[in-house]
């Protein structure tokens, strides 16, 4: 056997590859990939990055660190438009996209390179400061590129690679190798559906697309659209079905009233049934300009055209062990298996092949005939309860032949009829490593497989029906490990991974993994961890997962059995729902803004309620410009409604259709697939103006009435500004002969802040460029008149020299390279540019303007700015025409003077904020030297500082003259820091010299206290005593810890002090014994409007919040005993009845009730055992909000209960007296009646013991 392994992979794993080729990050807005080639005197790293901004009005640059072994950044090579800085390597530039690719030359002895990757963005609109917000991407860990494994380096080390070089891609563990093949395992059907490599299911759903009708430069609205009653500014997208690709025709409805029929896009093909159902859509509120957001989804109780679900269970000798003190595995595992078929048989009511179909198939090592056995796919509830049955009627023993029992799991699928298009799902359950595999034929070198990095693709197996044995493939005795090989498989986990691999892969099956209390015993080769990842790696890999940690995949690690049945629970939750952790991204459009919300609710339809741990979480993100809804988890007709409310932006052109929201997507099982499913997006018009603007336009041409120069037309625009905004197109019209040169544009929306202009875009060859009168129009006061645009023929052209003269006794170090000159022509009321010049010295600091038309118009020459050093420039004639006040002969001569330079101003910034404890601090501030002029203060200098240079810099030498006054200002004030300070306001060269000669800024941090108040889910009674709950506080944007272990007063409060500017985070560290932990919510800190303190809310809210914890479910057991309490009695029926319409009848010895919330409850016995009295008195038991028990004094109970270390119970002994018609005849030795009440003693105390054990059996998980 040695020799048959060694040739068989020693043959297939001899061909290295050189290269490694993997994507890192895979996004619309950010792709990133490597290329690893290993060389033979070094190794060559190549990076590619793509990106593109979201949101247009964003520019963007990608920062990345590579770092080795030891965390250290590894050496940059040089670039032209990426800059190292920090360890970081940046692109110099910013820009809404960019493609490139960097080459990185490494040692041969780096294994493995850490990633880092982060991004800054501007924002470029007009209202924007243009400031840098940096690092705006959540991942903060790095991605981990592991370049080579241990074994492959030390093998390629001493054997080269034989034959043609080949390319491994997507290895998840970085291993170099052949490509993957696609599975060749000869255990599964050639035509089978296909499945991603890892198991996770492809899409369910073709996505149904809506599309869009343009409407002018940035609008659009529904192609296929409805509108609300009375609502002639909103147009929703319509309902339809995703089977057929049809739209449903319906063109409006009344949204007065709540409507949860009309409108849906349903997936499913079943129209009638749909599995998932999605609305969005907008309506007019009574505020003129807002719009409420409404999307609606609706899941059911299983995708159709069905499920079917295989257990393979685990029957092997190492079930029969438990943790100490507990139940053996397999008892563990056989009532929760129990329990999962009989909440599945209440939850589907018919026996119809299109719901859920189960079936199973029990194994050990197949050595023998019992312990293993095979139940086909079936709706007949009764066979799923001889699941049940069939697995408890088995005694454990043999080894773990797992690799077989996938196998036989996976041919209870193809054994099926009608399988069709349903979704398959194995569920794996298993107490450790298998030591029972196939001897294997042949494979390759896979780096996604574990344990050993190759893929078995043939065994030695027999065929269905009749398959091979199991072997130790070689070894001495049943242990996981196998004889060392060069480079061949060492492990059993091997062999089974690879065999769930084919299944996963070529036979459209999702595996689920679940350890048993896994841990090593004394024979394993393996530790733990090992054995436990073998297992998560044999399951199905959740969606859009990158890496390979046990979350990673659809895998549960119970390692206290009792948690097994909660377990099953989950199985069973992801199985009934078609939205099961399922997502929304909802981005707004660019034309309104967020006004209120998102709240999401669950739809009151008659669907059983939420849980409150699968409740929907909507939150705002991307500064809140996008709505993100998580944890959706609907079934059964269960649907949530997400709500919020938009504004359209004043700058919005009336009768213009605006879209609310760019791509919207539902994801609606975001683990187990990757669907994302399209919301119609709704669009909204600003509201018509009943009072309209009508402009007349006319051309005046002043040409001496010279027609032959003449064009046969012109065209103008209308142009409009809302707020000082900036100037939109909003109509165009063609003036010509034919209609006398004058049109009119009508219909315009009028209003405070909205103005109007007229202009010509393009200038009429040989006339000057056209003068509008009047220049603007104010669309709030009346206009009568007309808007003419005239058109004035040029003259003859002239010339102006322009000439700088340097009057510095020749110091040319000290002049800038150039220095910039404005040709202005006056307008009346100010100056207009007309040209710009460089003078520079290699043209001897000359230069001359053009001017085509010549006129009797003020014209002057300015500087640009004044030269550091020197003094304001000195002009030979301030301004000059064609008239009275000629330009002087030779031109214009602009004279700078060097400036007695002597005095150097230090500038350094303070910051009082405990040394940046909270990251609050910007990258830079910028400092600005003004000097103290005629008209006021004039800027001199800025200097940027920051950290680089320790917040200190010193301005160039300006004039230290005595009288000369200067001072110091800091541009922007820093978010969440009080107004910067100065340490002297203003001052001259001696009043500096008073404070140690250098200008501070100082900067504090704002800080504020805040308390919320910790309550029962009463929302009023405090906590007390000893066992309180404790809380942390951490800054979201770093994870730096404000505060840990508070703890409530008396009253409830909880005191949080010296928050800062940001959001940070309350977590629950320790919850009351008995109680739900809470969810974590966000305290929310930002300034006021001043900038002078600041405001603390939650929720949106500045009310203290109220933070509830909820008491976890009690469970009551109730005993059944005769009058003298030692002998259990059957045949009694008990109900109990309690809030919020709580009922459930149990008939027993032994009775079990659970999920009881506060509030009171009656238990009464509907019938008593034969031959006894029922209990006609109700008993009363009352659970408080803190958990206190009350049961009033009743002659047939005893109790005990309350708040336990394994669960929140109650467990009652309800006694029944005998109904005596007469004596009995006495029969038996009176040794016989004592040695029977014995029994009956011991039987009634290992029932209350058995009790207990099962009440934390339940409860525990």
């Amino acid at each position: 056997m040695f020799s048959f392994l060694a040739g068989v992979f020693l043959s297939t794993t001899q061909v290295q590859s050189e290269t490694i080729k993997k994507t890192i990050i895979d996004e619309d807005y950010l792709n990133m990939s490597y290329e690893f080639e290993e060389k033979a005197e070094d190794s060559q790293l190549l990076f590619k990055f793509k990106r593109r901004a979201e949101d247009k009005k964003v520019q963007q640059r990608l920062k990345m660190k590579l770092t080795d072994g030891k965390n250290e950044p590894i050496e940059y090579p040089e670039s032209a438009s990426l800059k190292a800085d920090g360890g970081w390597l940046i692109e110099k530039e910013f820009s809404a996209e960019q493609e490139k690719q960097i080459t990185v030359k490494l040692s041969k002895s780096i294994k493995e390179l850490n990633l880092y990757v982060q991004m800054d963005q501007k924002s470029i609109s007009d209202e924007s400061d243009g400031k840098i917000e940096e690092n705006v991407l959540k991942q903060e860990k790095p991605y981990v590129l592991k370049l080579k494994d241990e074994k492959q380096a030390t093998n390629s080390s001493s054997k080269k690679a034989e034959g043609k070089k080949e390319k491994t891609t997507e290895s998840s563990q970085g291993l170099i190798g052949p490509k993957k093949e696609k599975a060749t395992q000869n255990n599964g059907p050639a035509n089978a559906p296909m499945n991603s490599g890892s198991g996770v299911a492809m899409p369910i759903y073709e996505n149904f697309a809506p599309t869009y009708t343009p409407d002018g430069a940035d609008g659009k609205y529904p192609t296929n659209a409805w509108q609300p009653t009375n609502q002639p500014n909103v147009k929703n997208y319509q309902g339809g079905y995703a089977s057929t690709k049809q739209w449903d025709g319906n063109t409006g409805w009344d949204v007065t009233n709540d409507n949860y029929t009309n409108s849906y896009i349903k997936y499913g093909d079943d129209t009638s049934d749909p599995n998932v159902s999605l609305r969005k859509y907008a309506q007019a509120t009574e505020n003129e300009n807002e719009f409420k957001i409404k999307l609606n989804v609706k899941g059911n109780i299983t995708h159709k055209p069905g499920v079917d679900m295989v257990f393979l269970l685990d029957n092997s000798g190492s079930m029969v062990n438990g943790p100490t003190g507990s139940r053996s595995r397999k008892k563990n595992t056989e009532d929760a298996l129990a329990r999962i078929v009989r909440e599945l048989k209440t939850n589907y009511p018919s026996n119809s092949d299109t719901g859920l179909r189960i079936g199973a198939h029990i194994f050990s090592d197949y050595s023998w005939n019992q312990g293993q056995e095979t139940f086909p796919l079936s709706s007949n509830k009764s066979n799923w309860d001889g699941i049940v049955s069939g697995y408890k009627g088995f005694v454990v023993a043999g080894q773990t032949f797992t690799q077989r029992g996938l196998r036989e799991a996976a041919d209870v699928f193809i054994g099926a009829p009608n399988i069709g298009e349903r979704q398959k799902f194995l569920f794996v359950l298993t107490d450790g490593a298998p030591n029972r595999s196939w001897n294997p034929e042949d494979g390759h070198a896979d780096g996604t497989m574990f344990l050993d990095p190759y893929y078995v693709t043939r065994f030695s197996m027999g065929t269905k029906g009749n398959y091979a044995g199991g072997n130790p493939l070689g070894a001495n005795k049943d242990r996981t490990k196998l004889p060392t090989m060069t480079r061949g498989v060492t492990s059993h986990i091997t062999t089974t991974n690879s065999t769930a691999k084919a299944i996963k892969e070529n036979e459209g099956v999702q595996i689920h993994t679940i350890a048993v209390n896994v841990e090593r015993f004394y024979s394993d080769d393996h530790p733990t961890e090992t054995l436990k990842e073998g297992l998560y790696r044999m399951g199905s890999k959740k969606a859009n997962r990158t890496s390979d940690t046990a979350s990673d995949y659809f895998f549960y690690d119970v390692s206290n059995p009792d948690e097994l049945e909660e377990t099953f629970k989950n199985w069973y939750d992801a199985i009934i729902r078609t939205v099961d952790k399922g997502k929304i991204t909802d981005p707004l459009g660019d034309m309104v803004d967020l006004v209120d919300g998102p709240r999401a609710t669950q739809v009151n339809n008659g669907a059983d309620p939420i849980a409150t741990l699968d409740q929907p979480e909507a939150t705002r993100t991307n500064d809140n410009r996008q709505i993100n809804v998580n944890n959706i988890n609907l079934t059964a007709d269960q649907e949530i409604e997400v709500e919020y409310t938009v504004r359209l932006k004043p700058s919005a052109v009336a009768n213009r259709w605006y879209p609310t929201n760019g791509r919207t997507t539902l994801e609606p099982t975001s683990e187990r697939n990757t669907d994302k499913l399209d919301f119609g997006v709704p669009s909204v018009r600003k509201q018509q103006t009943i009072d309209e603007l009508s402009i007349p336009v006319r051309k005046i041409w002043d040409d001496n009435n010279d027609t032959s120069k003449r064009p046969s037309s012109i065209t103008v625009k209308l142009q409009r500004s809302t707020n000082g905004g900036s100037w939109t197109d909003v109509g165009t019209k063609q003036l010509s002969n034919s209609n006398s040169w004058t049109q009119t544009f009508t219909g315009l929306e009028k209003g405070a802040g909205i103005q109007y202009r007229v202009t010509e875009p393009t200038q009429t060859t040989g006339y000057l460029p056209a003068t509008v009168s009047p220049a603007t129009i104010n669309s709030a006061t009346p206009f009568t008149g007309e808007v003419q645009v005239t058109n004035k023929i040029k003259g003859a052209a002239f010339e102006i020299p322009v000439e700088k003269i340097w009057n510095d006794n020749n110091q040319t170090n000290k002049r800038p390279p150039k220095i910039t000159v404005k040709l202005q022509r006056s307008n009346g009321v100010d100056w207009d540019d007309i040209a710009t010049k460089d003078l520079v010295a290699s043209k001897q600091w000359k230069d001359s303007f053009t001017v085509e038309n010549y006129e009797a118009i003020s014209y002057r020459i300015v500087e640009v700015g004044q030269v550091t050093g020197y003094e304001a420039p000195q002009y030979n004639q301030e301004w000059f025409n064609s008239d009275w006040n000629p330009m002087p002969a030779g031109g214009i001569k602009i004279t700078n003077t060097i400036s007695a330079a002597d005095f150097v101003i230090p500038v350094e910034k303070v910051w009082e904020d405990e040394n940046n404890q909270f990251g609050t601090r910007p990258t830079s501030v910028t400092a600005q030297l003004q000097r103290l002029g005629g008209t006021g203060w004039e800027s001199v200098e800025e200097k940027v500082l920051d950290a680089g240079n320790n917040w200190k810099d010193n301005f160039s030498a300006v004039d230290g003259d005595d009288s000369i006054v200067y001072r110091v200002q800091e541009l922007d004030r820093t978010p969440g820091y009080k107004a910067p300070t100065m340490n002297i306001a203003a001052f001259t060269k001696p009043e500096l010299a008073f404070v140690e000669g250098t200008v501070k800024i100082t900067n504090t941090l704002i800080k504020t206290n805040y308390q919320f108040v910790k309550v029962f889910d009463d929302g009023a009674t405090p906590f007390s005593g000893s066992d309180l709950p404790k809380f942390s506080v951490k800054r979201k944007s770093n994870g730096t810890v404000l505060a840990e272990n508070l703890t409530p007063n008396a009253s409830g409060e909880v005191k949080i002090e010296n928050l800062t500017f940001g959001t940070f985070e309350v977590e629950e560290t320790h919850v009351p014994q008995g109680f739900q932990k809470m969810s974590n919510f966000d305290i929310v800190v930002t300034e006021n409007g001043a900038g002078t303190a600041l405001v603390v809310k939650v929720n949106n809210s500045t009310d203290s919040y109220k933070a509830k914890n909820k008491l976890k479910d009690f469970s009551m057991t109730v005993l059944k005993v005769d009058e003298d309490g030692s002998t259990p009695l059957g045949g009694a029926t008990f109900k109990l009845s309690g809030p919020d319409g709580y009922e459930h009848t149990e008939s027993s010895d032994f009775m079990f009730f659970s999920n009881l919330k506060p509030g009171q409850y009656t238990l009464e016995e509907t019938q008593a055992p034969q031959d006894y009295s029922k209990i006609t008195t109700p008993i009363r038991i009352t659970i408080g909000v803190d958990g206190t028990i009350t049961i009033p004094d009743h002659s047939n109970v005893s109790w005990f209960g309350g708040i336990m270390d394994y669960g929140n119970e109650i467990t009652l002994t309800v006694t029944n007296k005998k109904e005596r018609d007469g004596a009995l005849p006495a029969t038996g030795e009176k040794g016989i009646k004592a040695f029977m009440l014995v029994a009956a003693s011991l039987a009634v105390a290992g029932m209350i013991t058995g009790g207990v054990f099962l009440i934390r059996s339940r409860r525990e998980g």
